[in-house]
């Protein structure tokens, strides 16, 4: 995907403004590297194949929706969480961590997550 290395060069960025602000000697504004990255994030939304304001609206309601949707919230969900975790086909930012957290809380032994257990106690 195109947007791996723009949240790796972010990272590395705000990694060295952090280090930057912590010393007193000062910081590069690193224009270009800033320009990289928001253009690697908003270029493929404004040049897609189609660009009109209202399909990029509708993106963005959508992106919306998944970023603070709440499905897979119920008990008697939680069987369709796994199940649509393990296919890659989640419904919501929230049912994505559910569904990696219950499976690798699932896939361990009994006895390993009790030692675990007591030894954070």
């Amino acid at each position: 995907s195109h947007y791996r290395p723009a949240f790796k060069l972010l990272l590395l960025y705000l990694i060295y403004y952090v280090l930057a602000m912590q010393n007193a000697q000062g910081k590069l504004p690193m224009v270009l590297v800033v320009i990289s990255f928001l253009a690697w994030l908003v270029t493929p939304i404004l040049f897609s194949p189609l660009p009109r304001w209202n399909l990029i609206f509708q993106d963005l309601r959508e992106f919306n929706g998944f970023i603070t949707g709440g499905a897979g919230k119920d008990e008697a969900d939680i069987p369709e969480v796994l199940s649509r975790g393990k296919k890659g086909t989640v419904r919501s930012l929230y049912e994505c961590g559910l569904a990696d957290e219950l499976s690798s809380w699932s896939e361990h032994q009994l006895t390993m997550l009790t030692v675990r257990f007591l030894i954070r106690v």
